[in-house]
């Protein structure tokens, strides 16, 4: 039981680490008027897909031509030939809709000629277009502290009552 939960501490140790070598490079100026997305196009690159790994891929200053205000990730699919295509594009925004959970929960709208396309918004910190999934990487540590801490409180008490 020790070794589970000191698995558990040093899981969450090293994905707190992890994001903070990975957040390193972004700008320290969080209310500068300049917003950064991750900007790319899984048909122009397949990184830049679901699975996304924030560290292959930069956060890069939106363009100044517009006042974006923050990012959006669009997932599009389309029905061509026989088989369903999906492309993800990931970019800066002017406006759009912001799900649940800060654009955890994208907005679905259906066109002709069999197209979906899903938009997800968000602008509670630079790269938030980044998430691939419902959880980030910071609420799964968050959830293995806890998990670890109750283990450890659970095996005190096992302990104590030993002792006793």
């Amino acid at each position: 039981m020790f070794w589970l939960v000191f698995v558990g501490v040093m899981l969450a140790a090293s994905s707190a680490q992890a994001q903070i070598r990975i957040g390193s490079g972004i700008p320290s100026m969080i209310n500068n008027t300049v917003f950064h997305c991750y900007i790319c196009n899984s048909f122009l690159d397949h990184r830049c897909a679901d699975f996304f790994d924030n560290r292959t891929r930069l956060i890069e200053p939106c363009p100044g031509d517009k006042n974006y205000t923050m990012c959006r990730k669009i997932i599009q699919e389309t029905y061509f030939d026989g088989a369903w295509d999906r492309r993800y594009i990931r970019d800066c925004a002017v406006h759009g809709e912001i799900g649940q959970e800060e654009g955890r929960w994208c907005t679905e709208r259906l066109g002709t000629l069999r197209v979906k396309m899903r938009y997800c918004h968000c602008k509670n910190k630079h790269g938030c277009n980044g998430a691939s999934g419902l959880f980030s990487a910071a609420s799964w540590s968050k959830w293995l502290l806890i998990a670890a801490s109750s283990g450890l409180a659970a095996v005190w008490l096992t302990t104590d009552k030993l002792v006793s």
